[in-house]
């Protein structure tokens, strides 16, 4: 499996660290974790929940904020 972030994805987690982390250690600490979350899928691609859709994948990356994984192809 290749793991790839679309364009939505980048820009979320851009305003996630602008919004929930007010220093640059945090969000750089934030931004790290969410990358080894995502990494786990590519050792694991059924790693986290179901969701309403067949191919797609829920992983709790932090708190509140899920990362949605459609493992429909050999990407990720």
């Amino acid at each position: 499996m290749k793991l790839v972030w679309d364009g939505e994805a980048i820009a979320d987690r851009s305003n996630v660290h602008t919004i929930s982390r007010p220093t640059i250690q945090g969000s750089l600490a934030q931004d790290e974790l969410f990358s080894e979350k995502a990494e786990r899928l590519n050792d694991q691609p059924k790693f986290g929940r179901n969701s309403r859709v067949a191919s797609i994948r829920e992983l709790v990356a932090y708190e509140h904020y899920i990362m949605v994984c459609d493992l429909d192809s050999d990407t990720i």
